[in-house]
């Protein structure tokens, strides 16, 4: 299962159990997007200071390993879980320019 598959399980979970709200899209009703801090930084958002994240799923990391296969150092992904925070769009603000 991908990283998106076991966010949108775990988000339709979250609303049944009241923790997410739902959002009318053009491809019907979804549960509101939630990300990472990073995945937040990545769209131009910042979480606002003093926000706690009180979800937590377990996803997937790839982080690159360096092995010797006949002379040669080579790159392989290795895949492992992680507990990761997400944010709700209410506890993030857009973030300004720096003059």
């Amino acid at each position: 299962m991908t990283n998106e598959e076991i966010i949108y399980r775990a988000s339709i979970d979250l609303v049944k159990e009241g923790k997410l709200k739902t959002v009318e899209t053009p491809l019907g009703t979804m549960p509101e997007p939630i990300h990472t801090f990073a995945g937040w930084k990545a769209r131009g958002y910042s979480v606002k200071k003093g926000e706690h994240s009180e979800i937590r799923l377990t996803i997937w990391k790839c982080k690159p390993k360096e092995i010797e296969v006949d002379g040669e150092t080579k790159e392989i992904p290795k895949m492992f879980s992680r507990v990761a925070s997400f944010f709700t769009a209410e506890q993030v603000e857009p973030m300004t320019a720096e003059a």
